[in-house]
């Protein structure tokens, strides 16, 4: 029998990957996984009982209770069948737990732990799969230190559909922007690995001083949300790949010498790509990649671009994305077709060494300033987009990317974006601003755009419940 989709596990630093983990929620007992250590060990004292899905724990290593109905015991020694199981009842007069199935054969030795948290990330991985289990990881530094995937201390796969890991400092769900760090030891993985409407979130990456290392990989529905990556130097994974149908929320690329986010059919939105000795944003295969509301920053080298289109079979959209200061292009569409890149709203300021835009892209309501080699290149088809005559943000040298209200520069930006006028059937106009981040009037909030909602979301709010 599984653990049942109401089960809850931790992580936490001080813990064992040789402890029970988790707790099912609802169940009558108390939650002993939210601590260090096992609430119980057991020796080879504690045997199977003649039923073999009852343990009689021995004396000397554990008083039985009511509360302890719900834990979860892991058997990692003597006779019995290793594995995790979920504490259905409890006998206190006998001193005998019930579990969820056989552990083995009458009389069969038992060592293991109830209560207390896991150690490693790839350790919960590798239980948590049935559908609808979360698990929490509290802030602290994990190392991988195995390319095997969901083992002690290994690489995380997720691929159980509606499964989920998310990071807390120290209240679940709490998103307060301390997050645990994972940093990889090894060389040449990809650190996380989802599919199948998996979540995970809040959570920090870092390649350390390893090679070959992606950040994430997902697909299939997977959400990434709150994430940032440092340091990822895998050619063909980057910080973030991500697959058809999957989705990236509010995530950071950060330092490395590949691709910061790479789109083979995903979404990504209010994403942040800085520093990085490569590209911010790319696309590649077939499918078509969306970037709304991005921002990519003085990334370096001879393939330092902004946003890049380099596929002859692909497509995308950039709505409302900002690339500031890139050392190549702002915006590129390297390989496609025309028809295959439409840039909506966006803006282009101070490429060190290149265009503003260019090559093979529509450039609808978009606006551009300061760049080396031109605001948009020859190829270029523009619809409603113009030239800056000055500088359009707040702050660019101390990272605000807001607009400011210079009359030649971030006010022309201000209401400019497309759509404006929608179809005569309604009446009814919009007033979105070019660029990744929107202004704000006065003290009211008013209607503003959805994804403006989704972006300016408090860091309390919880995208788990």
């Amino acid at each position: 029998m599984a653990l049942p989709a109401t089960t809850v596990l931790e992580v936490r630093t001080g813990a064992s990957d040789n402890n029970g983990g988790g707790f099912v929620t609802g169940e009558t007992g108390t939650d002993y996984s939210q601590q260090d250590a096992a609430q119980a060990s057991l020796t080879i004292a504690s045997l199977v009982h003649s039923t073999t899905t009852q343990i009689n724990v021995a004396v000397g290593d554990f008083t039985v209770s009511a509360l302890d109905v719900g834990n979860l015991l892991q058997i990692t020694g003597g006779a019995a069948t290793a594995g995790v199981y979920r504490i259905t009842a409890a006998d206190v007069a006998n001193n005998r737990w019930t579990l969820d199935r056989s552990a083995g054969t009458v009389n069969f030795t038992v060592v293991g732990s109830m209560g207390g948290a896991f150690a490693t990330p790839g350790k919960a991985s590798a239980i948590g799969v049935v559908a609808g289990i979360i698990t929490w990881v509290r802030a602290g530094n994990y190392n991988i230190t195995s390319t095997t995937s969901n083992v002690s201390g290994g690489r995380v796969t997720l691929g159980t559909a509606n499964t989920r890991m998310i990071g807390y400092q120290s209240t679940r769900g709490d998103l307060t922007g301390v997050r645990p760090l994972l940093t990889a030891t090894v060389n040449t993985m990809t650190m996380v690995t989802s599919t199948n409407d998996v979540v995970f979130g809040n959570i920090n990456l870092s390649a350390g001083s390893a090679t070959g290392i992606g950040g994430t990989s997902s697909s299939a529905g997977s959400l990434i949300h709150d994430v940032k990556v440092t340091g990822a130097n895998a050619s063909t994974t980057g910080a973030f790949l991500g697959g058809a149908n999957s989705c990236h929320l509010r995530c950071e690329a950060s330092g490395g010498s590949t691709n910061g986010f790479h789109g083979q059919g995903g979404h990504f939105i209010g994403c942040v790509a800085s520093g990085i000795a490569g590209r911010g944003f790319q696309v590649s295969g077939s499918q078509c990649s969306v970037f709304s509301h991005c921002l990519a920053i003085n990334n370096t080298g001879g393939s330092g671009k902004g946003f890049d289109l380099g596929t002859a079979t692909g497509s995308a959209i950039f709505l409302n994305c900002t690339a500031y200061g890139n050392a190549s292009e702002n915006f590129d569409n390297s390989s496609a077709p025309v028809a295959a890149c439409n840039w909506i709203n966006c803006l282009a300021v101070g490429s060190t060494t290149a265009f503003g835009f260019t090559r093979n892209g529509r450039a609808w309501n978009c606006a551009a300033f300061n760049n080396n080699d031109g605001n948009y290149g020859s190829s270029v088809i523009k619809v409603g987009s113009f030239d800056l005559a000055a500088d359009p943000f707040v702050d660019a040298t101390g990272l605000d990317f807001a607009l400011n209200d210079e009359a030649n520069g971030g006010g022309v930006c201000r209401a400019a974006g497309f759509l404006g006028a929608f179809p005569p059937l309604v009446v009814t106009t919009s007033y979105m601003d070019i660029g990744c981040a929107q202004h704000q009037d006065g003290t009211s909030p008013g209607p503003v755009n959805s994804v403006h909602v989704l972006l300016a979301l408090p860091r309390g709010w919880d995208v788990e419940s």
